[in-house]
């Protein structure tokens, strides 16, 4: 009899990495807060949660993965690849 399998999720595997990715920045942002700093510190985060989408779009994880989460992954993918629009700048339509 077969186990049914977990569900996959789209998050990092790499749980030690969320240590290093939020103390840095948020150490930094409370010692010497500014507007570049948090801009970066959403850009590291953005390409961290963007990590594991782009493996399972590459292969990387497998072409049972690929198949499962590839729509997935794509669309968050479009999500954390979408900046915002600056002030005072126009977006056309």
């Amino acid at each position: 009899m077969s186990r049914p399998t977990p569900k996959r999720s789209l998050m990092p595997r790499e749980h030690g990495a969320y240590g290093q990715l939020v103390l840095p920045a948020a150490a930094a942002l409370i010692a010497w807060p500014s507007f570049g700093g948090a801009a970066l510190a959403v850009a590291a985060t953005a390409m961290f949660l963007a990590h594991e989408p782009a493996l399972v779009l590459l292969g990387q994880r497998g072409a049972r993965a690929r198949a499962e989460l590839g729509a997935a992954a794509r669309s968050r993918l479009t999500v954390l690849g979408r900046s915002p629009p600056r002030p005072g700048s126009r977006r056309s339509p």
